[in-house]
C-alpha cells in the first residue's frame, strides 16, 4: 500500500545519506537521493511529508513497483524488497502488469478487512503511529 500516502524524514532512516554499492539492491537511484537529501537534510530541517511512491503518489496504481525498480524506494524496507529473488520477482511482475497488481492487491486488501479488530481493553489507536501508546 506504499503506493499512496506520505511519510516523515525520519522514517528513512538515514536511508538518504546511504553509500551502498551501484549494483547493490539497497542503492539509491543517485538523483533521488540528492533529493531526498534536500528534503531531509542532516541539519534536521526538513519537509513535512515525503511521498511514499517517487511517480504517482496521488494515485493508487503499480508505479510504486516501477518505482523500485528504479531504485526509488523511500524506505529501507522498500529495498528489502529486491535483495531476495522471490519478492524481486514479485516487484517486477507488479510493475510490469498494472491489472495483475490490481487483482492481487484487491484480494490482499480483502483479506486484511477479514482480520479480527481489537476492540475496548483488547485494542488501542495510537496517537503515534510508530509507537504503542
Amino acid at each position: 500500500a506504499h503506493t499512496i500516502g506520505a511519510a516523515h524524514c525520519p522514517s528513512l532512516a538515514g536511508r538518504q545519506f546511504s553509500n551502498y554499492p551501484p549494483k547493490s539492491p539497497l542503492h539509491l537511484d543517485d538523483a533521488y537521493a540528492a533529493k531526498l537529501r534536500k528534503m531531509c537534510p542532516k541539519s534536521g530541517k526538513t519537509v513535512s511529508q515525503l511521498p511514499m511512491d517517487a511517480y504517482t503518489p496521488l494515485i493508487l496504481d503499480n508505479k510504486y513497483y516501477v518505482g523500485l525498480l528504479h531504485r526509488k524506494g523511500l524506505f529501507p524496507s522498500d529495498a528489502t524488497l529486491l535483495t531476495k529473488s522471490d519478492t524481486q520477482k514479485l516487484v517486477a511482475a507488479y510493475a510490469g502488469d498494472r491489472h495483475y497488481w490490481a487483482t492481487k492487491f484487491g484480494a490482499a486488501m480483502i483479506k486484511m478487512g477479514e482480520v479480527q479488530v481489537k476492540t475496548g481493553k483488547q485494542g488501542e489507536v495510537r496517537r503515534l503511529c510508530s509507537r504503542v501508546n
